[in-house]
């Protein structure tokens, strides 16, 4: 019979504390209920998660991305004010958006709803299994008591949420490099091996295609922007014709126009030069025939006064005239030149979509998808066993603590361990009606 007993330690007495393995084995047996009990729930409880967990199957696939190939076209170039970038993008930027696009939300929606995948035909984690029927008691609770429910509990944004999740992407590792490969690696985990290997080329296929219906959509846009400021580019040459012609008839004037728009006219400044010589030419004969102040000299030299007060009219008139239609004449042909460049663009826009339908591709799948030709029931076996050893290992732990919280000495052993000295004898604490019940028995 071991007899409880509290001792304090003197004062300048250093504890000596040594743990053996006899202790050890006390330490089990003394707590055993306890360890017992830990170990076997939490074993219970892993056993049950894994039985509730379906088996769940891998499938992979590789894609192989051409980096060099990935360039983005400058639909607007030349024409609107646009930044031009002067290098390529990064590979490795270009892998992670091409990563990222292949976990976009469009491309699960639309393999969700294409081969009707249910929620519990995805890969959930085992303690959604263990959970999910709490869930199911809690909203029938609250729907008694008059609580809104989820309508679209596990339903279909649940599910394409859950695929999501169960799909894993990265980039390759290099074998003889530290950097990364162009390859992407694509994994799917689901319950159902039927469609297991469908499902993951139909979610690659889907990633292809939204890729391309992207730049199609781009083009597109590209383009009807482009037919808009194409109509608003012919309107403008138009009217900048037809003011050019209004403005000719207005002022009665003919004009040539050399290479670079400037214009000159060709006509009653022309002409009237042409009358002026002549009639000079008639005064130095009539000079040479009459004298300087007869009728006939003196009209002469009047009218080609008059010419040559004309003459300085015209030309004045022409200089006006001239740059206002040179002017007039530059717009036009500065109109004319943005319609033909968008004109241009337009057609390599049209180029360009065509040419989508037969790109050379910058992604190949290098091996698709495999049926899977077994669950993962070894792994989740392996991780159950690790599971219950560190269930035990933590039954253990808790015993342990559970005795470092208790500073009450058992036998005389401890107090021998504990101060480092011999006992010398051993003084049980008894409470005072004991001490009563002991002597006052004797002395009856």
């Amino acid at each position: 019979m071991s007899i409880q007993t509290e001792f304090s330690v003197p004062e300048g007495v250093k504890p000596a504390v040594v743990f053996t393995l006899r202790d050890a084995v006390r330490l089990l047996f003394k707590h055993g209920l306890m360890v017992l009990v830990a170990g076997l729930l939490g074993t219970l409880a892993l056993v049950l998660a894994n039985l509730q967990t379906p088996p769940n199957y891998s499938v992979d696939t590789k894609l192989l991305i051409h980096t060099e190939l990935k360039t983005t076209p400058d639909f607007f170039s030349g024409i609107s004010v646009t930044r031009e970038s002067s290098s390529s993008l990064p590979a490795n930027r270009i892998l992670e958006t091409d990563i990222e696009l292949l976990q976009s939300r469009p491309i699960f929606e639309k393999v969700v709803k294409d081969f009707g995948v249910t929620y519990d035909q995805v890969y959930h984690p085992g303690y959604v299994y263990l959970l999910n029927p709490v869930a199911d008691v809690w909203d029938a609770v609250m729907d008694f008591f008059g609580f809104p429910v989820d309508p679209e509990k596990r339903g279909f944004a649940d599910t394409v949420r859950a695929l999501q999740k169960s799909i894993s992407v990265h980039q390759q590792t290099s074998s003889s490099a530290d950097t990364n490969s162009n390859i992407i690696e694509v994994r799917l985990k689901i319950t159902d091996p039927q469609i297991a290997a469908p499902l993951l080329n139909a979610i690659i296929q889907g990633y292809l295609r939204f890729d391309l219906g992207v730049a199609k959509e781009s083009a597109r846009q590209a383009r009807s922007i482009l037919e808009t400021q194409v109509e608003v580019a012919r309107d403008r040459a138009d009217q900048a014709r037809q003011s050019l012609s209004d403005y000719l008839i207005q002022t009665g004037s003919e004009y040539a126009f050399s290479d670079a728009g400037e214009a000159t006219q060709e006509t009653v400044v022309d002409r009237l030069r042409l009358h002026l010589t002549e009639m000079e030419l008639d005064l130095v004969g009539l000079q040479q025939i009459y004298r300087s102040d007869e009728e006939n000299v003196v009209d002469l030299q009047n009218s080609i006064e008059l010419i040559k007060q004309r003459i300085g009219e015209e030309m004045g008139k022409q200089a006006v005239q001239g740059s206002e239609v040179t002017r007039v004449r530059q717009k036009m042909m500065l109109a004319d030149t943005a319609y033909e460049r968008l004109i241009n663009k337009l057609a390599a826009t049209d180029l360009y979509i065509n040419m989508l339908q037969n790109k050379i591709p910058d992604r190949v799948v290098i091996a698709g998808a495999l049926p899977p030709r077994e669950s993962s029931w070894k792994k989740d076996l392996l991780l159950m066993m690790a599971g219950v050893f560190g269930v035990w290992f933590f039954a253990i732990a808790l015993a342990g603590f559970r005795e470092y919280l208790d500073h009450t000495f058992y036998t005389d052993e401890s107090v021998g361990l504990y101060l480092g000295l011999p006992v010398l004898a051993v003084i049980p604490l008894l409470d005072s009606e004991s001490v009563q019940g002991q002597f006052g028995g004797e002395n009856e």
